[in-house]
């Protein structure tokens, strides 16, 4: 559940980090990174509800895709290094999590009809685990997100506005 989670909730972030960076660019890459942000949200969304991460191989493959499509805006200038880092460390993290998860569940032995279910946390330790993953999902997302062109433009946050 916990590899879910988080496998989930960075694809929430990516997926807004993809949808930023679409709204600063030409109207070519915009088309690319608002499907590429579509899919993350839905994957996200509904690996988050399934409890586990959805079409895992697939999962893999296409964050490899994210990135190398991501890099190669980069080197166009359609997006900054802080979101490519972002997307990377997100994508990376998840795609690990779930070739762990693969490797566990392909290993020789006793089938898992046989073997005992595994634990689930109690709800407190879900729920503390579930907010320090969204936590840092968000310390990795809101820079990423200043560092696309709509987040350049952003008012400083702490800063009065003066209307007059």
């Amino acid at each position: 559940m916990l590899r879910a989670s988080w496998c989930g909730l960075a694809a929430l972030g990516a997926g807004l980090i993809l949808f930023a960076a679409a709204a600063g660019v030409p109207a070519a890459p915009a088309a690319v990174l608002i499907a590429l942000a579509s899919c993350e949200l839905a994957w996200g969304a509904l690996t988050l509800r399934a409890g586990r991460p959805l079409a895992p191989r697939f999962a893999v493959a296409a964050a490899g895709v994210v990135v190398a499509a991501v890099a190669v805006m980069l080197f166009s200038g359609a997006i900054g290094v802080l979101p490519l880092l972002a997307l990377l460390a997100l994508h990376l993290s998840a795609s690990l999590l779930i070739v762990l998860g693969l490797r566990v569940s392909e290993r020789p032995g006793p089938r898992a009809e046989t073997t005992l279910p595994r634990a689930q946390p109690s709800l407190p330790r879900f729920v503390l685990l579930l907010t320090a993953e969204a936590m840092l999902v968000a310390a990795i997302t809101t820079p990423a997100l200043a560092g696309t062109a709509p987040g350049e433009f952003a008012v400083p946050h702490g800063s009065s506005h003066q209307h007059r």
